[in-house]
């Protein structure tokens, strides 16, 4: 799915968030961490409260102003008084640690559990459509899309913490003077109405800035191999032109994205203190409320302002994650949808007889031809078939096929005559070992490159894979087989990196082996070592030859072109 359907197709709503996030975090961790947050807004609260007795002391206006209710705390000595005010601000700071711990806690659980998720769908999904994917994509969903998703749990715990905590203090503000409270709250509609206008256009700055970064992304996602071909083809000054673009592009998004968030930023400061000065105005030359009893109020005032910077920060960042946390769950819904039912099976599959194709035909998205029509082939246990044709005749899409990648829209392949298909597709790709043009290689070691993927294999095994596919110059190693390869093999010579992926799969004893144009681009020595490596190989298992080059057609039984009846 393209980035511009998967925003397009955004529909998930701040409940369905919360539903999922909850759903992911469980009622084990949200339960103390909602019990935390009650507790640090009420003992906010009660301590602002105190602060009335504290300021008629400080005042000198002794206990004749004090409310009914508190007419018990005149019997208390001041010292005690602000002791007791220090206890409760201390016990707050600890609830506030432990609540700060826990979120964060979670949020790393949350992140690690949106990539877990992702990352198993994405594996376990159809290869059919995995390869309509984008490699950057799937790195950025993994990575980036999972950890912005997390993030919006510590967005919703912290924008909830803070409308407590504020409707905490707006109830101590009403008990202290309802007059003052009545004021305030018609300075800030209006302001928050604004804010709100301002947070929905940062919204729509949020989603073009996570755009221009995902093309960025794919543009680098090649990594040094792009530069690598653009060298080669003289295209330097058109990547770093293109680079420069994307890059240029990014940067006046995220200007104007951070642009939005500092003008609003200004502009409720400076709102809070036009409303903090306008209130203050009010209340002693207008109203003449006493001094003691202007002190709590003007503590719960300004305590509210950063509440509600924090509230407005929350939903902010909530906004701009939410549709991370839509193009996940997308991405992973649409990936269960194609999920691969060839996993799990154990053992191997019976193979003595042929591996035979009937009337398959293989359609693939946005094509208006099938790779394959109505085809037929039969291939016999322990021979060697050659497949050629034109580009784009069917060849990769065979193998796909014969490997248990794919299946057919319509027809069939079976195995001594079960079908392929089910459980018996992922048996049956653990007995096919495929050798691609461009094999793919780990930053690891030559032993970790040809164990991968296999347990208990022994240097003895690797040694005798490494034999029969003509790899013996790694012996020759310094380090052998604790040699680095580097990023893709790129320590080792095309002709090396083919007898050394010749031999990983060979290491599996596979019953099927898959040779895709793997002397394209060798030099004639390292051909004929591939070539030799074949032949060592007759009867020993059944290979399947995809290839242009008649000399190694030539070594095949029997060759079969596509395009024309085999």
């Amino acid at each position: 799915m393209s980035k511009g359907v998967m925003m397009a197709e955004q529909r998930l709503t701040d409940r369905q968030a919360l539903a999922e996030l909850a759903a992911m975090a469980g009622r084990r961790r949200l339960v103390p961490l909602a019990l935390l947050a009650a507790a640090a807004s009420l003992t906010e609260g009660i301590g602002l409260l105190m602060l009335l007795p504290v300021a008629h002391l400080v005042a000198g206006d002794g206990t004749a102003e004090l409310p009914a209710w508190l007419g018990w705390l005149a019997g208390i000595s001041f010292p005690l008084l602000l002791l007791a005010v220090v206890g409760l601000v201390s016990l707050r700071g600890l609830i506030v640690f432990a609540s700060n711990e826990s979120r964060r806690n979670l949020g790393l659980e949350l992140s690690r559990g949106f990539r877990r998720m992702a990352h198993g769908a994405m594996a376990g999904a159809e290869w059919r459509w995995l390869a309509r994917q984008h490699s950057a994509d799937h790195a950025a969903m993994i990575i980036g899309e999972s950890d912005r998703a997390a993030s919006l749990a510590n967005d919703a715990l912290q924008l909830a913490s803070a409308l407590v905590t504020l409707a905490m203090l707006t109830l101590a503000a009403v008990i202290i003077s309802p007059l003052l409270t009545l004021a305030l709250a018609c300075f800030v509609v209006p302001v928050a109405a604004v804010m709100a206008m301002m947070r929905t256009r940062r919204a729509r700055e949020g989603e073009a800035y996570w755009d221009a970064y995902s093309q960025l992304q794919r543009l680098l996602s090649d990594g040094i191999e792009h530069l690598r071909a653009a060298r080669i083809a003289g295209a330097e000054a058109i990547v770093a032109r293109e680079f420069a673009d994307r890059s240029d592009r990014l940067a006046e998004l995220e200007r104007a994205y951070f642009r939005i968030g500092h003008r609003t930023q200004m502009l409720f400061q400076v709102a809070a203190a036009a409303m903090l000065a306008a209130g203050l105005y009010l209340a002693l030359a207008v109203w003449s409320v006493p001094l003691a009893l202007l002190l709590p109020f003007i503590v719960v005032a300004i305590r509210a302002v950063p509440l509600a910077s924090t509230i407005h920060q929350s939903r902010r960042s909530w906004r701009y994650n939410v549709p991370a946390l839509d193009r996940l769950l997308n991405h992973v819904r649409e990936a269960g949808e194609n999920r691969d039912a060839a996993t799990g099976g154990e053992g191997r599959l019976p193979f003595t007889r042929a591996i035979e194709l009937q009337g398959v035909t293989l359609h693939f998205e946005g094509r208006d031809r099938p790779a394959l029509y109505r085809f037929e082939l039969t291939v016999e246990a322990g021979s060697i078939l050659g497949i050629t044709g034109h580009s784009g005749a069917g060849k990769s899409s065979l193998a796909d096929l014969l490997s248990g990648l794919l299946i057919p829209d319509r027809g069939s392949v079976t195995i001594d005559g079960m079908p392929l298909s089910g459980k018996a597709r992922g048996r049956w790709r653990r007995q096919v070992g495929f050798v691609e043009q461009s094999p793919f290689f780990l930053d690891a070691t030559i032993a970790e490159n040809l164990a991968w993927g296999r347990d208990g294999v022994s240097d003895a095994e690797l040694s005798g894979a490494l034999q029969s596919a003509a790899a013996e110059f790694v012996f020759s190693l310094p380090l052998g087989l604790a040699t680095p390869m580097g990023e893709g093999g790129r320590q080792f010579s095309g002709g090396e990196l083919q007898r050394i992926a010749l031999a990983r799969a060979l290491v599996a004893k596979p019953d099927l082996l898959i040779l895709d144009e793997v002397t394209a681009a060798l030099d004639t020595e390292s051909s004929r070592a591939i070539l030799d490596s074949i032949e060592v190989l007759r009867g020993q298992c059944t290979v399947l030859l995809l290839s242009h080059d008649r000399e190694v057609l030539a070594r095949a039984d029997r060759v079969v072109s596509l395009g024309k009846v085999p």
